[in-house]
């Protein structure tokens, strides 16, 4: 009979083997859009997918708003939580101050209990705590600047620089362009260039910009970028689809819903567009900045007889069954049966993703995608890649849903319709997933200055820029 210590120890271990409680969907999507927000860290803001709110700080929970004036569900701190990336403030000047409200419900000015009263600080500060907490994250922070404040943008550059200011990668950091929009002072937003990990090697995590005013204010033009040019909105996914590719590669799509909680339950209203039967087709074709109304609200957002977006609505790559990544193992894998992100046992043998950056002449490959030739382990995944692709093609993850498709359609083309296929996609030793997209990196340069025969190899300096 064993003995009472021996019987408690072995209590003990099937203890810890047991979850304490089961992952609802709510947290599952939560979990898995902030590690699926760190895939496109080494694309161009062109090729990056920003899940986003509109008029973020039209909540509740951080002012007091007539209840029809409502834009959110949620906090703008509890937006970032679960994975919200891009948020949206209107700036007024009013009672003397620079707030953040809603002037436009016919009433005056910035109302307390009705149209919003906090000051522009408030918002300021919870990107700062956030941030804190979350160095390895990059926000977007779109103004909408009010005829109010188009006066004031010395205050509005004083209070950016006071509550934010150590976080903001302003247009003259590395910026070769700064002041490209002449007699203004401004700085276009340079979607087809800037990349998130440029943001975080300067030790930034901050772009601030606006999309509807460049001003000529030297000092807020210095912390602000122009994207009248460079982001631009459109309402259909049809209408992201048609875009030239010039325009597709060089510059960022947004669509955004701004209803109030008003007019959320209308019926009658065509203007519910981001809810969760229409969110995948705007992913397919590459939709870069997603602005959601009532995110993750309950029932009394309901519009049309559907609910608002949710996190788990926006997670495009791990797969929501099992709730992925899961704790299988620490390399990432597309699951054939699903075409989703799982994670695998690394010593698994499947084929490889890989991936071209540049054509022959130098100028950069899109969307050219092969499979290696047979299954190999994770670790051999990028010798295969080099081997069945003459030196042109390195194992990678696909960037975003759109590039994801075009991997699946290239395997199925091969005759590998439901196989599995290893992804550059792997969890270090702190825990942290982080995707390989095929961007020149250091890999790539060590396999150049060891005598690699690829044409990336005649144009590393060239690429290496689009991430340092």
């Amino acid at each position: 009979m064993p003995s009472l210590n021996l019987f408690i120890f072995a209590i003990a271990i099937y203890i810890t083997t047991i979850p304490l409680s089961a992952e609802t969907l709510s947290e599952w999507g939560e979990r898995a859009l902030n590690i699926q927000n760190g895939i496109d860290y080494d694309a161009p803001f062109s090729e990056t997918t920003w899940p986003g709110t509109h008029n973020s700080f039209a909540n509740n929970g951080d002012d007091q708003f007539w209840n029809i004036a409502l834009n959110q569900y949620r906090t703008r701190s509890q937006q970032m939580e679960k994975g919200i990336r891009q948020l949206v403030y209107d700036v007024h000047y009013d009672w003397n101050q620079l707030r953040l409200c809603h002037n436009n419900s016919g009433f005056a000015g910035c109302l307390n209990t009705i149209t919003g009263y906090k000051r522009l600080k408030h918002g300021l500060r919870d990107i700062a705590d956030f941030l804190q907490e979350n160095p390895n994250e990059v926000i977007l922070l779109k103004f909408e600047i009010t005829d109010s404040a188009e006066s004031k943008l010395s205050l509005l550059k004083e209070e950016l620089v006071t509550y934010v200011g150590s976080y903001i990668y302003g247009t003259t950091n590395g910026i070769s362009n700064h002041g490209n929009l002449g007699s203004h002072g401004c700085t276009e937003l340079p979607t087809d260039i800037i990349t998130k990990s440029k943001v975080l090697s300067a030790g930034k995590n901050l772009i601030v910009f606006s999309t509807h005013g460049c001003f000529s204010n030297d000092g807020y033009n210095d912390l602000a970028f122009y994207a009248g040019n460079t982001v631009k909105r459109f309402k259909t996914y049809n209408d992201v689809e048609n875009l030239s590719d010039t325009d597709r590669r060089s510059k960022m799509s947004r669509v955004f819903d701004g209803l109030v909680k008003s007019g959320a339950s209308s019926s009658s209203n065509n203007d519910v567009l981001l809810q969760p039967n229409a969110i995948s087709g705007f992913l397919d074709v590459g939709l870069n900045i997603i602005e959601i109304y009532g995110f993750d609200g309950n029932g009394d957002w309901n519009g049309d007889g559907e609910a608002p977006l949710s996190s788990h609505n926006l997670v495009w790559s791990w797969d929501a069954s099992g709730y992925e990544p899961n704790g299988t193992g620490n390399c990432g894998k597309i699951y054939g049966p699903t075409n989703r992100f799982r994670d695998a046992n690394c010593e698994k043998s499947f084929f490889a993703a890989c991936r071209r950056l540049v054509e022959r002449d130098g100028n950069r490959a899109y969307d050219d995608w092969i499979i290696s030739s047979q299954v190999v382990t994770f670790s051999n995944a990028d010798e295969q890649c080099l081997f069945d692709g003459n030196g042109e093609y390195f194992f990678a993850t696909p960037r975003n849903k759109m590039e994801l498709n075009i991997l699946l359609n290239k395997r199925d083309s091969a005759g590998l319709v439901k196989e599995d296929l290893w992804i550059n996609y792997e969890k270090g030793s702190s825990g942290q997933w982080t995707a390989d997209i095929g961007e020149a990196d250091i890999e790539m340069l060590s396999y150049c200055d060891a005598g690699g025969n690829g044409p990336i190899c005649n144009h590393i300096t060239t690429y290496l820029n689009l991430v340092q």
